[in-house]
């Protein structure tokens, strides 16, 4: 380092320090309102959500578990490995049933095989042996799962199996002694995959014939119209149906299908595609940090790292409540995104709900209650730091990925009440 640099470092550290000492005095910034934390709806491991009726159908632990609307558990279809054990009673001291779930994280309705079995090793006799409920033991381990209003099918180790949501049976339907890898319903047609065979029922799953056999692994599957099959596999995705027969309709590595009305929606490689029953194909936007699609209300939503929704797959918005965590799947159902994975399922309402971050100073002299729910005042002069990626860069000699790092430092800056209205000011 050069006189020269020296002296420029002194000049700078000087005019920093009478920055600081010349700054009118300022109160201390209110924190931001920040995304409220979406609720827990189940816990324990997800590992799939698809809609059923009124709400959605998840597949935990590799058994059925139906909930509602209002996301308490109505009923399911337990799995052979998660009979109850028989556990030593409890005195009239005990916690109520209540209170055992919820300490341990369930929600109070759960009839789900963990619940029950949690109740009976703390000597809480469960619902399911006062009084019947729609569960079924002995079902093998399920691998996949499809709903429609009346039914729900498991794609399991065994075989494909039928939850009559009616009078809560849960039987073999067909298939038996085969592993199904991919199931879906829609109307009378069920189609489930098994290995590179595409089973193909028109009867409600009464029967079966070969559809098609692929020449990889599917992946995904989605049905579209009244009976035609969407399948990706390694080489990309194929429609199986009456009108085309067999015809290869993408090319490349997709990893989820959605049929939303006549059109599927396909997350691939280099994007969102849409594909019509015509033999139309178009690229329609860009594809967020996603693995999982369902259709929404006015559009489609997508869950991978964090929660995506897009009125039409061109653009998309990431919702601020799920920043920074992953899941597996995502159903829509009830006005909500119902979000499958490690930790549970998640129910968010995107938008209203969960907005980005408002930032609003209370009146004078007024404060936040001290619950927990803001952080200190001190919070806002933290300096924030954002991280982009800006791709693979090689030279001479030299390559390797290329980041760029932001810090941004608040210096005295009062902050000012703001709208969503006016949310545009403060970006």
């Amino acid at each position: 380092m050069n006189a020269f640099d020296l002296s420029a470092l002194r000049l700078g550290a000087g005019l920093l320090a009478f920055a600081a000492l010349t700054a009118p005095a300022v109160a201390a910034p209110e924190p931001p309102l920040l995304a409220a934390e979406p609720p827990l709806v189940l816990a324990g491991r997800v590992d799939g959500v698809v809609p059923a009726g009124a709400g959605v159908a998840t597949l935990r632990d590799g058994a059925l578990v139906l909930l509602d609307a209002d996301g308490r558990a109505s009923g399911g279809c337990r799995g052979g490995a998660a009979a109850l054990a028989s556990g030593p009673r409890r005195d009239a001291t005990a916690l109520s049933r209540e209170e055992v779930l919820g300490e341990a994280g369930f929600s109070p309705e759960d009839v789900s095989p963990e619940a029950e079995e949690l109740l009976d090793d703390e000597g809480i006799e469960p619902r399911a042996r006062r009084a019947p409920v729609n569960a079924t033991a002995g079902a093998p381990r399920a691998l996949s799962l499809a709903a429609t209003n009346d039914a729900a099918w498991l794609g399991t180790v065994d075989g494909l199996w039928r939850f009559d949501a009616r009078d809560g049976s849960c039987v073999p339907a067909a298939l038996a002694g085969q592993e199904i890898a991919l199931v879906a319903a829609r109307g009378a047609t069920v189609v489930a995959l098994v290995d590179v065979t595409v089973w193909r029922s028109r009867d409600t799953g009464t029967t079966f014939d070969v559809a098609a056999v692929l020449t990889s692994p599917a992946h995904a599957l989605a049905l579209a119209g009244d009976e035609t099959a969407f399948v990706s596999d390694e080489d990309g995705v194929v429609e199986i149906g009456p009108a085309h027969g067999f015809r290869r309709r993408l090319e490349g590595r997709v990893d989820a299908l959605v049929a939303c009305g006549p059109d599927v929606a396909a997350l691939a490689d280099d994007g969102v595609h849409r594909l019509d029953l015509g033999g139309g194909e178009l690229l329609v936007g860009p594809r967020p940090a996603a693995r999982a699609l369902a259709c929404a209300s006015d559009g489609l939503v997508a869950a991978g790292i964090g929660l995506w929704t897009s009125p039409d797959g061109a653009t998309w918005r990431e919702e601020p409540c799920t920043l920074g965590r992953s899941f597996s799947g995502v159903a829509w159902a009830a006005g909500f995104a119902w979000l499958a994975g490690e930790d549970g399922l998640l129910r968010v309402r995107p938008g209203g709900a969960q907005e980005p971050l408002v930032v609003s100073t209370p009146e004078p002299r007024a404060r936040h209650p001290v619950d927990g729910t803001h952080p200190p005042a001190w919070a806002g002069l933290l300096p924030r730091v954002a991280v982009a990626f800006d791709g693979w860069t090689a030279s001479t000699g030299v390559a390797g990925w290329r980041l760029w790092v932001l810090l941004t430092v608040s210096l005295g800056r009062r902050w000012q009440r703001t709208t969503t209205e006016n949310l545009e000011d403060v970006r």
